[in-house]
């Protein structure tokens, strides 16, 4: 019993230095602190999610931008929603943390500018290429346009431009769908296909989320994890607006045939592109990684369509799986978030005294002296006869 009872105090003192720990802690750098637990809660659930889940995934991963975003914002704006836990004695702590959170802000707000700087000066720069991209003429694609328009259910305005890249983008605008410049000599069903892919990232509204995405990376820019995650996202997109384009073409062994089609047309440049880029780069080390992954934030692209996970998806004979993935999401995001503000989300407080040191009176005397008084008061109340 003395083993168990020593155990459980020196648990009981531990949990209180830790506690005391983060106490000491300014609100920002406890609202940090939260963001990567939250993180390292997200990252581990989000690694176990199967790729052919498509709805699953996207959902957990929307979710989990959302989190990322509010439940640091919660534990450092709102202190009153921390869980109180009453103390004998506050544990001293050491005013040592000035410099030290000095120079942690500086660090991460360095990094952030300077992310977000290049993440906007790449939106404007892609903004003005769009809208100096020519319109395609083409009468034959503008009457295609319209008509897989109405067969989505559009009714927001959407214009063909030509683009000067040799890869479809499906990340940009929306309200403008750019192709490739080789596309307008396509054949028909090849044009068709990209035209229906690009429609269905706009119905679904993609690019808001890529943009979300985007700033979630410059404000987690020393956790590279949310680049992997964006990118995960992109890909359930593109299955998504797979799953929508190929009920949309109506004709599922056409569909496959041409988008395997596209892929052989679109494979020689990004075999070049990859050739380059291994034979450059050879082995990296963990820290050459990240510091590549931390680069990429500083000059960020839409990333381009990725037919080869449309191919994959048809290839090994497995389907996209769309039951209901809610409970789920809930679940593992409220695991992830509960861990993030119960570890961060507690403070101390010293036990106030007892209040019954008033009421030491014995209970006849107390209730006698009431009683009495209470006698008094009635018969001077009462009228006189």
């Amino acid at each position: 019993m003395s083993f168990v009872s020593s155990l459980a105090d020196t648990v009981q003192s531990l949990l209180i230095t830790g506690i005391g720990w983060i106490d000491a802690l300014p609100d920002g750098l406890r609202a940090m602190l939260a963001a990567l637990l939250l993180a390292a809660g997200l990252a581990y659930f989000e690694r176990r999610i199967p790729i052919r889940e498509v709805q699953y995934g996207q959902s957990f991963r929307k979710a989990a931008l959302m989190a990322l975003l509010l439940i640091p914002l919660v534990v450092w704006l709102v202190p009153i929603s921390r869980m109180i836990i009453f103390v004998e004695a506050l544990p001293q702590q050491a005013d040592t943390l000035h410099g030290i959170t000095e120079a942690v802000y500086l660090f991460w707000l360095t990094g952030f500018v300077v992310t977000l700087t290049g993440t906007l000066t790449a939106w404007f720069r892609q903004w003005r290429r769009l809208a100096s991209l020519p319109l395609v003429e083409d009468d034959g694609l503008t009457h295609r346009l319209a008509h897989w328009r109405n067969r989505l259910g559009m009714s927001h305005p959407t214009r063909l431009h030509v683009s000067p890249g040799d890869e479809p983008r499906f990340f940009g605008s929306g309200g403008r769908l750019p192709l490739p410049a080789g596309a307008q000599y396509w054949p028909a069903n090849q044009q068709d296909l990209l035209i229906i892919h690009g429609l269905c990232s706009l119905k679904r509204h993609h690019h808001g989320w890529h943009r979300l995405a985007q700033l979630v990376s410059c404000v987690y820019w020393p956790v590279t994890w949310t680049q992997r995650l964006h990118a995960n996202l992109c890909r359930d997109f593109e299955l998504i607006a797979g799953s929508l384009a190929d009920s949309c073409y109506q004709d599922h062994l056409g569909y496959g045939r041409t988008l395997r089609q596209l892929a052989q047309r679109l494979a020689p440049s990004r075999a070049v592109r990859t050739n380059g880029r291994s034979a450059n780069r050879g082995p990296l080390h963990g820290m050459r990684r990240y510091g590549a992954a931390l680069a990429r934030l500083l000059h960020p692209t839409d990333p381009a369509w990725q037919v080869g996970s449309l191919l994959e998806m048809r290839g090994d004979g497995s389907t996209a799986l769309w039951k209901d993935p809610y409970d789920r999401v809930v679940l593992f995001v409220g695991q992830a978030v509960f861990l993030a503000v119960v570890l961060t989300g507690v403070t101390l407080r010293e036990r106030p005294p007892d209040l019954e040191d008033r009421y030491l009176m014995p209970f006849g005397l107390l209730w006698k002296e009431h009683f009495q008084r209470n006698l008094e008061l009635r018969e001077k109340a009462q009228p006189k006869k």
